[in-house]
């Protein structure tokens, strides 16, 4: 499946770079403002954010570390940073390493949906292919690449527990002036310019047993992982996730904004704009949706002053409230809830 611009993918991978990045003394916080992400997308696995937000907090981290390595050192703690994740568990539980890469495969997107892996045979070995998946109008960089092949080569390490001994690393892009640091983390020679980024090592692999598999507890990691898929990529159009948002906000008695709401969406304002255009929408109308069921639920069931009320909506005042409400309904918010007494 090929990534098209505006798609989500877990925030998984968001709790992951920010944790990088406070083992690394990066500003985290710093990070994600910087590209308009909140922190409380690091709550649930099962929450998700836009790809190009994404790309954008690891641009900036990538940035602030000055790391001319960041992609090899940032995959080479994956592995730890991500210990409990569902895909690990997963993995630990098939019968051979063969199986546990279909499985990789198969749940890429519960981790990230930037890559696409693939297995290419070639007699006596094999090539772990990763491919970048197109993401329009965002560039990939080298360290996507090279962070990628370093968490593949990690968690085979895992997998067999230190008796891989890879061939070659394949890598499309050129040759870096220091290669030392691939060289000690592959153990392996590093190969540039290459057609694929893809990591070699013996056929024979694919047939070794993993450890302590457990096939009914591989059952029901996929079960929950096929679950927590669903939950990731249900589709919801814009007018309901910024409608629900919208809700939300009313609820804590703050004054949902344009700015805000597309924020706590991982887009623009301008991008949720146009969304909303397109699916014959605007943030106003949606706005006044809300605002109108939720002044309905306070006169029927709050004996709250009007005022107060107003303010709960986030209005400037009773005045502008009743107007509002003349323009829903026809009447004023005192009519309604005197009608509600007869």
């Amino acid at each position: 499946m090929r990534r098209q611009h505006g798609q989500l993918t877990p925030s998984y991978f968001v709790d992951v770079v920010c944790r990088y990045a406070v083992e690394a003394g990066i500003d985290a916080t710093g990070s994600l403002e910087a590209v308009e992400l909140e922190a409380g997308l690091l709550a649930s696995p099962t929450l998700s954010v836009s790809v190009e937000k994404c790309l954008a907090l690891w641009h900036e981290v990538m940035t602030r570390s000055n790391d001319p390595n960041f992609g090899l050192h940032f995959g080479e703690k994956v592995n730890r940073l991500a210990t409990g994740h569902i895909i690990t568990s997963l993995l630990l539980n098939c019968t051979t390493i063969g199986e546990a890469l279909e499985k990789m495969t198969r749940y890429q997107s519960l981790s990230t949906d930037f890559f696409q892996t693939s297995l290419r045979r070639e007699g006596e070995y094999v090539f772990r292919v990763i491919e970048p998946a197109v993401v329009e109008g965002v560039p990939l960089h080298r360290h996507h690449a090279e962070a990628a092949l370093c968490v593949l080569a990690h968690t085979l390490r895992l997998l067999t527990r230190g008796r891989i001994q890879f061939v070659e690393a394949h890598f499309t892009h050129p040759r870096p002036t220091d290669i030392g640091e691939h060289q000690r983390i592959f153990a392996c020679p590093s190969l540039f310019d290459q057609p694929r980024t893809e990591l070699k090592f013996p056929r024979a692999v694919l047939a070794w047993p993993i450890p302590m598999a457990d096939a009914q507890m591989l059952a029901n990691l996929e079960h929950l992982a096929q679950s927590v898929e669903r939950s990731i990529y249900q589709v919801e159009s814009w007018s309901d996730r910024a409608a629900c948002r919208i809700e939300q906000l009313l609820q804590q008695h703050q004054a949902p904004t344009l700015k805000g709401v597309a924020a706590a969406l991982a887009i623009s304002p301008r991008q949720l704009q146009n969304h909303l255009r397109h699916e014959s929408t605007t943030f106003q109308i949606l706005l006044d949706k809300q605002r109108q069921e939720a002044a309905l639920s306070y006169l029927r069931e709050s004996t709250s002053t009007l005022y107060d009320i107003a303010c709960q909506l986030g209005f400037s005042g009773q005045s502008a409230f009743n107007h509002a409400f003349r323009r829903w309904l026809g009447i004023s918010p005192t009519e309604y809830r005197r009608a509600l007494r007869h």
